[in-house]
């Protein structure tokens, strides 16, 4: 078999391989209310993960994350069912008990992402650019009087690199906009441990444009 017949297959006497097409997919949905997180990730060593069944946004659970120092945040994640484009759409529900920072992120395998996070100490909304490696740029950032104890929703879209972040908290809303296209390929979901007290995360929900393989 040549190196051609083993990428492409004969088919009624023509050649026929492998076209790839961009497909809106639902890549994580997750309400916690099932009970089951076996499916996140924590790397810490710490046992960072648990259910909390007394705060939630949704009944009957949230996913309890616990300090987890020296760790960094990219050491909790779920993967995502697919590789997700550069457009998407994402929704997450963070709760601060006392003064830090609420973070949902997406990653690549490489090791490059952006987080996009709700910080009740410095009292701001950030789009942030991030590495694995410590590689930190803030994109965009806009003031927010985020409280403590109180569900904080984070909604992000994004076109191609076009990204905006929303942030809703009661009957206050913060809006930061920001452009980078140099990372796609997203493969994990991170949310980001504590500095000190849990953080609370819910109703997380990742939808955007996947390539899908299909033969012609």
């Amino acid at each position: 078999m040549t190196l051609w017949d083993s990428i492409w297959e004969k088919r009624d006497g023509y050649y026929k391989g492998p076209e790839y097409k961009l497909v809106w997919k639902t890549v994580l949905d997750d309400n916690f209310d099932d009970g089951d997180i076996s499916d996140w990730v924590d790397l810490t060593g710490q046992n960072c993960l648990s259910l909390s069944g007394s705060i939630y946004h949704s009944s009957p659970y949230s996913l309890e994350v616990k300090n987890g120092y020296p760790y960094a945040a990219t050491y909790v994640y779920k993967r995502l069912t697919d590789t997700l484009t550069n457009t998407f759409h994402m929704v997450g529900w963070g709760y601060i008990p006392v003064t830090d920072t609420a973070l949902i992120s997406l990653w690549n395998e490489e090791g490059h992402g952006y987080s996009f996070e709700a910080d009740s100490q410095y009292k701001n909304i950030r789009i942030v650019k991030r590495t694995i490696g410590g590689f930190y740029q803030e994109l965009a950032k806009v003031s927010a009087d985020i409280a403590d104890a109180q569900w904080i929703k984070l909604e992000v879209t994004s076109n191609e690199g076009d990204m905006t972040l929303v942030v809703t908290q009661g009957s206050n809303t913060w809006t930061a906009t920001a452009f980078d296209d140099e990372f796609t390929g997203f493969e994990r979901f991170y949310v980001k441990r504590s500095d000190d007290t849990p953080l609370y995360y819910d109703d997380l929900f990742v939808e955007g444009y996947v390539l899908v393989e299909e033969w012609i």
